[in-house]
């Protein structure tokens, strides 16, 4: 059985074992029920983990966070930087703690396309009716 979508994500915070955003590439698999995250190569940080829908609460795409550097590199052309392509999993976890999983989508190479997959992930989970699946 194959997953209804993958995509390459990097993280940048949210979990308690993890206070600080990552380089390294996470592969994140939509299921019909479930999130998978694994580790890609040179993401050595990362541990497999499994969001079950039913312990999702809320999924957001936000906008990116422009550094400094590239404002400044970016001139301008900054603007363009400034896209909707953070991923917020809103999802209690196995302790009863409430967390937001932050990531930002990888797969589009350019930020404008990276955002465009963010929009195609939102309408991937409403056309599945996974939404549903969500803890009211």
């Amino acid at each position: 059985m194959k997953p209804l979508a993958s995509y390459t994500v990097t993280y940048r915070g949210g979990l308690p074992g993890l206070p600080k955003a990552k380089s390294g590439g996470v592969n994140l698999a939509v299921w019909a029920d479930r999130f998978a995250l694994t580790g890609k190569s040179g993401s050595r940080f990362w541990s497999d983990l499994v969001i079950p829908y039913t312990s999702v609460s809320d999924v957001t795409i936000a906008g990116r966070q422009v550094s400094t550097f590239e404002a400044i590199a970016g001139g301008l052309d900054s603007r363009q930087l400034n896209q909707r392509n953070n991923i917020h999993i809103a999802f209690t976890d196995d302790d009863g703690r409430s967390l937001v999983l932050r990531l930002e989508m990888l797969t589009g190479f350019v930020i404008p396309a990276q955002a465009k997959r963010c929009a195609e992930l939102q309408d991937l989970l409403r056309v599945n009716n996974i939404p549903a699946l969500f803890s009211a």
